[in-house]
């Protein structure tokens, strides 16, 4: 699936285009809401791309209730982590070509406890 969409508050006509790259990792259900774990490639870097694209297409985060989400837990609202950073040949800053990161501890067993890992 590819998301591209102009992102709009309907006030301001000089909105800037915001690209992403969306893959389903899996589909489930909790509670018979129909859920699905994905990976997003960010190709325009927007402020807030993921939750906006996936609200504006029909599919809210969720636990993202300012995006039209349902609620998780009482404690938790929703969760987004960069798994892994790749950056472009032309870097003036040095960094690594590819930063990757494990899962935070509360977001592992929340994929634990569902059974998605």
């Amino acid at each position: 699936n590819f998301f591209k969409v102009k992102i709009s508050n309907n006030k301001n006509e000089n909105s800037k285009n915001a690209k992403s790259i969306v893959n389903p990792i899996k589909y489930f259900n909790i509670n018979n809401n129909p859920l699905t774990l994905a990976e997003f490639k960010i190709l325009t870097g927007r402020t807030h791309q993921i939750r906006a694209q996936s609200f504006f297409h029909g599919f809210p985060l969720l636990g993202d209730t300012a995006y039209g989400g349902k609620k998780i837990i009482s404690n938790r609202d929703f969760f987004l982590h960069a798994k892994e950073l790749i950056f472009p040949k032309e870097n003036p800053l040095n960094l690594p070509k590819k930063i990757e990161c494990d899962y935070k501890k509360d977001l592992n067993n929340f994929l634990l406890e569902l059974k998605i890992l």
